[in-house]
């Protein structure tokens, strides 16, 4: 979701380190009088900076996921490799081996006296011609089998490669995973404290103002006018972290989500959605478009108007496009 058109002040922000629980260092004496109570404002911009904070932590989480995901396919792709290879290797072991044993024990690697001394010039020439290409064959298959060595060490280092990388990505997962389930029941703790007016205030604030009886317009392809279609049949289903449907969605689920139900795939994060098809000006939108700011995408459904799934404590609602600070607009790939 969007920062808050609002300036978040120093109070606010005094309150936002109260709320994570760092210490702020006292600037007066010890006996001063205490600091007033932050204003209802400043709580408010509080908690909309905590959504937005949640919100990008969020799609950070579905990044991750998106990269274990690839991690994950690159270490079976080689360690399928690997196993190959080593299949190689070991057959070519056995070959020179053979070819080995084979040089040792052959008539035909008799020395070059015996062979310049026996039979005719013609027959002298024919066993060179012998010598040569057995030679040949030998220098292939030593070849191959150094060949089969470097290339089972290179997709064994590329395994283990992909191996730790995942772990690392299954690390990154589960510390945002955390991070999101520790700070969120602080986040809802705010927001119940909110009375009905001050809370649809931080929502307006948060996620822009609803738009009602909205409907969409005309122009874009039909698979966009189907997407649109289907977020709007969403409208007023929860925001839930991570959440791609068809009950309750984050903001990249909604998109996904639409776009699934008219057979297009998209990843579940509002960066990945961005490189999935050609950019578009934010000037020349039409519906089913997808526009995005850092850590955040929404559908543009036409009128001048967005479906998004905004943040934690709101719901899938319909907002003026220029009620939010989209920065970037793209058209999913058909």
């Amino acid at each position: 979701m969007a920062p808050s058109k609002k300036h978040v002040t120093a109070a606010s922000f005094a309150a936002l380190f109260t709320t994570f629980g760092l210490a702020l260092t006292p600037t007066t004496a010890a006996h001063a009088a205490p600091d007033a109570a932050p204003a209802p404002s400043d709580v408010q911009a509080q908690i909309v900076q905590m959504q937005h904070d949640l919100e990008t932590v969020t799609e950070q989480y579905n990044d991750a996921k998106i990269a274990l995901d690839q991690q994950n396919a690159a270490l079976a792709t080689a360690t399928s490799t690997y196993d190959a290879a080593n299949v190689k290797l070991e057959s070519l072991k056995a070959q020179v081996a053979k070819i080995s044993v084979g040089v040792y024990k052959g008539p035909q690697m008799a020395s070059l006296t015996t062979v310049m001394t026996s039979g005719s010039p013609a027959e002298v020439l024919d066993k060179l011609n012998t010598l040569d290409a057995i030679s040949a064959h030998n220098n292939t298959a030593l070849g191959e089998l150094a060949s089969g060595e470097a290339q089972a060490a290179a997709a064994k280092s590329a395994a283990t490669e992909a191996a730790d990388a995942a772990a690392k990505t299954e690390q990154d997962i589960s510390a945002k995973k955390a991070s999101i389930e520790s700070e969120l029941p602080k986040l809802e703790t705010q927001l119940a404290s909110l009375n009905p007016t001050a809370y649809a205030s931080v929502m307006a604030a948060s996620g822009g103002p609803a738009v009602a009886s909205a409907t969409a317009g005309t122009g874009g392809s039909a698979a966009a006018q189907g997407a649109v279609s289907a977020a709007l049949s969403r409208l007023g289903m929860p925001y839930v972290w991570a959440a791609s449907g068809p009950n309750s969605f984050d903001c990249s689920g909604l998109t996904m989500w639409a776009y699934g139900q008219v057979g297009i795939g998209l990843p579940h994060s509002s960066s990945a959605q961005r490189s999935s098809g050609p950019s578009v000006s934010l000037s020349a939108l039409v519906p089913g478009d997808l526009v995005f700011m850092p850590g955040h995408v929404g559908m543009y459904i036409g009128n001048g108007n967005v479906v998004h799934a905004p943040t934690s404590g709101d719901v899938v609602k319909v907002v003026p496009l220029s009620s939010m600070h989209w920065t970037s607009a793209g058209r999913p790939a058909a």
